[in-house]
């Protein structure tokens, strides 16, 4: 059996995420794939059972981390007082979903753009049907409280303008900091915003 190597594994990897980006799943093509790595076909399958096990080694830690981190990041049990809700609220979306974009950013935009013909498909409606799910439970315990709250469907335009804007910020920015100095701006005039209508 020969060795694999990790450097001809993140050729690879590298090669594919630029077809991906330039042709769709669908049209993107073993054989380029090669070509733009610099490695022979064959040697591909040694790394990758398939054209769909590669892209799914290239978008699925992505993709798991945003299901993660939707259901699972850490609050503190009492929320703030009213003074500090806002802040506490952006702060905390703001260390969320920064790290994951900035770390996985080509993986995540090849999930929400390129995946036709693959079962992420549908990745971007899951996600915003997920976030808007933990958005209005979080809402609904706020209800609870004695909290007057934004409607469902104030609560679900949210989540559109959320997720379209980050993407829409992910696929254009130049540079990382260009990108975060662009998603604090969004991210707290965003969040400012629907956090006014808490009362």
């Amino acid at each position: 059996m020969q060795v694999q190597k990790e450097e001809i594994r993140q050729a690879i990897i590298a090669a594919a995420i630029h077809e991906f980006k330039q042709k769709n799943y669908l049209k993107a093509s073993m054989k380029s794939i090669a070509t733009k790595a610099g490695v022979a076909v064959g040697n591909i399958y040694r790394y990758f059972k398939s054209k769909e096990d590669l892209f799914d080694t290239i978008v699925k830690p992505a993709y798991d981390k945003l299901i993660h981190y939707i259901h699972h990041h850490d609050h503190p049990e009492k929320l703030p007082t009213d003074d500090l809700l806002q802040d506490f609220v952006v702060k905390e979306q703001m260390d969320a979903f920064e790290h994951i974009i900035v770390d996985h950013h080509d993986a995540l935009l090849v999930l929400i753009d390129h995946s036709a013909g693959t079962k992420y498909v549908e990745a971007k409606q899951i996600l915003l049907q997920q976030i808007y799910n933990h958005v209005q439970e979080e809402l609904d315990e706020l209800a609870d409280s004695g909290m007057s709250v934004p409607s469902p469907g104030s609560a679900h335009a949210f989540c559109v303008a959320l997720l379209e804007g980050v993407l829409d910020l992910a696929r254009n920015h130049q540079s990382e900091a260009e990108f975060k100095n662009n998603y604090a701006i969004f991210i707290y005039t965003l969040f400012g915003g629907f956090m006014q209508q808490l009362k």
